[in-house]
């Protein structure tokens, strides 16, 4: 995959993040390509052989937008999505939820 690749998976990306992160509604994220491998000490934990520290490509998906705590603060949400070479989403991270639970 590519960026532009999911470019043209980010309609579905954020129906599927807009039910947690409301904020990324609307929101022109930035796209990162990024090589990532498992360190010599995690291979060694897992008990695996160093030829399954082959690097894998990602993608990382950032939304930021500016949002307005209940106090009346600005603040910037951000949440970060993982995509895998074929779109599957590997990690969600977010900020905080900034309203207080209904």
């Amino acid at each position: 995959m590519t960026v532009k690749g999911v470019r043209r998976r980010l309609p579905k990306l954020v129906a599927q993040l807009s039910k947690n992160y409301p904020e990324v509604q609307g929101v022109a994220p930035t796209i990162e390509e990024k090589q990532v491998q498992a360190s010599a000490p995690l291979l060694q934990k897992l008990r695996l052989p160093p030829a399954a520290a082959e690097a894998k490509h990602v993608f990382v998906v950032t939304f930021r937008n500016q949002v307005t705590a209940e106090d009346g603060t600005k603040l910037v949400a951000t949440v970060h999505a993982t995509l895998d070479e074929e779109g599957r989403l590997l990690k969600v991270a977010g900020s905080k939820r900034l309203a207080a639970a209904d």
